[in-house]
């Protein structure tokens, strides 16, 4: 989501603390589309992956990969996806 989730260079990562380099390295992931690392501001780095997911990942028009419900999630129910299917929108640094 524009203004919310972050991105950032190579460039810009590099200046940054020892810590926040590390913990980028861990939960950001570098877009095929933008060419910058993003990092996801809300609790999407803890989707659970399952063959049978309840959500999808997809551009829908937009700059980056947005996540999108596939059925009504229960209260409670945990949140999953198709890590496979992500892989296909980040490259590998």
């Amino acid at each position: 989501m524009p203004g919310f989730d972050t991105k950032f260079t190579k460039e810009q990562i590099k200046k940054f603390p020892k810590q926040v380099q590390d913990y980028l390295k861990i939960y950001a992931w570098l877009s095929n589309n933008s060419g910058k690392y993003c990092l996801c501001s809300d609790y999407g780095n803890y989707f659970s992956h399952s063959n049978n997911p309840n959500s999808r990942n997809a551009y829908y028009d937009e700059e980056e990969v947005i996540v999108k419900a596939t059925k009504d999630i229960e209260k409670g129910e945990e949140i999953t996806g198709d890590y496979g299917s992500f892989k296909k929108y980040f490259k590998e640094d």
